[in-house]
């Protein structure tokens, strides 16, 4: 898709509409938006309609209007130019600049284990709760009353509520439904007794619609409603998981920082584009605050690699066959490389793992995909410490173990009075024509026809409904 500018999210929408009413193309497709500038005079957070139905052609407009990328099976279709985008008023939009340095990466080094220390007897919620401490708890809990009170709502969500909300989010994984009211609407395909029980559906869609991160705005950072929790979540990866399953939550950004940052030491084009140089070349660029590096080096194939933990010293010799001398040769090998061939595979595998229980209410603030990945991540991560500590429970019996504590833990007992009857109660069933029968009920309860009081019941139905409208609520 060449453009003489970066294609917004909603040309891109068009063009795979156009293309799948004209072809039939099946591959799949995914759909990367760059998240919208940090503006403290306007609402980013209000979501644009119900949160219910998100779909790509109801998302907010700041964030359809924002630069994006579709991959379609590993294929990366961008526009070919560098361009800073403009915004509906043909103003130009500012971009952080970054100041890249060309040299390695100044880390202590790393000890990675295999093993974490000795065989540890944990229940699952323990090994959970080694990443989402009270430290990320208290995080979330306090800056979501900010943003609260900020609205002129009360800033009252306890941990007992965070603990419990972000245990109903595990449920949604494996228990998945369309809309999230479904979770308490009182029918028996949907209802689920445990969140129903615990919490409420509208203290559940207070606390959704107030999660908050960061109450400071770098202007200058679109991550910045994340970078608190990515910042705290990063130190405990790196602290308590295994290399070959480690995911750096910072490596969701390196794609921005590496088309948008990184140009003046990898040779004036975009990372993702190779470059021409010797077999063994490499060439780098490390952020001012020696926070990550990105480098390329020039194997059979150019090799992009960025790491926040290992640089590319010390060296190694590797083996490679030359294609202009016809023989085997010796070149350089970058330690990050090294490590890379070592242990590749974790991100691949930690990403399949997550897919196939990922957290499945979903809300239009842009930075939800990431709050709730980061959760999902946490929950992983604490499965592999648990199975090489030689837990027998297989990735959804974790997550069951860890989402029901959650939730059992820090639910609240208070008693709820009667509830509506969902709309879709015995639609069709009573309808059938079929052994409906008047029988005698002892307690009074409520005619699902008119409302009033009553003393008779369906048999059949089994729901309160007075004789003078047996007939009516039936047909």
């Amino acid at each position: 898709m060449a453009n003489d500018r970066p294609l917004a999210a909603h040309e891109i929408l068009d063009a795979l509409e156009n293309v799948s009413d004209n072809e039939e193309d099946y591959r799949e497709r995914l759909i990367c938006i760059l998240p919208p500038p940090v503006d403290p005079d306007c609402l980013t957070d209000e979501d644009s309609g119900e949160e219910d139905n998100v779909t790509l052609n109801n998302l907010p407009r700041n964030i359809l209007l924002q630069p994006a990328e579709v991959m379609i099976q590993g294929q990366i279709m961008v526009s070919d130019t560098e361009e800073e985008p403009s915004d509906s008023t043909g103003r130009t939009k500012r971009r952080r600049t970054y100041a890249w340095r060309k040299r390695d990466l100044a880390k202590n080094p790393v000890n990675w284990p295999d093993v974490q220390g000795a065989c540890q007897d944990k229940r699952p919620i323990e090994w959970f709760e080694n990443f989402l401490d009270e430290d990320v708890i208290s995080l979330l809990v306090s800056e979501s009353n900010k943003y609260a009170v900020k609205k002129n709502l009360p800033g009252d969500i306890t941990t007992e509520d965070m603990k419990c909300f972000i245990g109903i989010l595990l449920v949604s994984g494996y228990s998945w439904l369309p809309r999230r009211r479904m979770y308490w609407e009182n029918s028996p395909d949907t209802k689920n007794e445990l969140i129903s029980s615990a919490m409420t559906r509208d203290r559940f869609d207070f606390i959704f619609r107030h999660l908050h991160v960061n109450d400071n705005l770098d202007l200058q950072d679109k991550y910045t409603k994340v970078r608190p929790l990515v910042t705290l979540l990063n130190k405990k990866f790196l602290e308590f998981s295994p290399l070959e399953e480690h995911y750096s939550v910072d490596e969701a950004m390196i794609p921005y920082y590496g088309r948008h940052g990184c140009k003046q030491h990898i040779k004036g084009k975009p990372i993702r584009y190779g470059f021409k140089a010797w077999v063994g070349a490499t060439r780098l660029g490390t952020t001012h605050d020696n926070t990550f590096i990105i480098a390329k080096w020039h194997d059979n194939n150019i090799f992009s690699i960025a790491s926040n933990a290992v640089g590319i010293n010390p060296k190694q010799s590797a083996k490679r066959f030359s294609q202009s001398e016809k023989r085997n040769i010796v070149i350089e090998e970058p330690h990050m490389v090294s490590i890379y061939n070592k242990y590749m595979g974790g991100v691949d595998r930690s990403d399949e793992n997550i897919s196939h229980y990922r957290i499945g209410i979903r809300g239009k603030k842009w930075y939800m995909p990431l709050l709730t990945h980061m959760i999902d991540l946490a929950e992983h991560n604490a499965w592999q410490l648990y199975k090489i500590n030689h837990g027998k429970l297989d990735h959804l019996g974790f997550r069951r173990r860890v989402a029901i504590a959650l939730i059992e833990s820090n639910r609240k007992n208070a008693k709820r009075g009667p509830s509506r009857p969902s709309h879709h109660e015995h639609a069709d069933s009573r309808k059938d024509q079929m052994n409906h029968l008047v029988i005698p009920q002892s307690k009074q309860t409520r005619c699902r026809q008119c409302h009033k009081k009553c003393l008779t019941r369906c048999k059949k139905c089994d729901v309160g409904v007075c004789v003078k409208c047996f007939e009516t609520y039936h047909s």
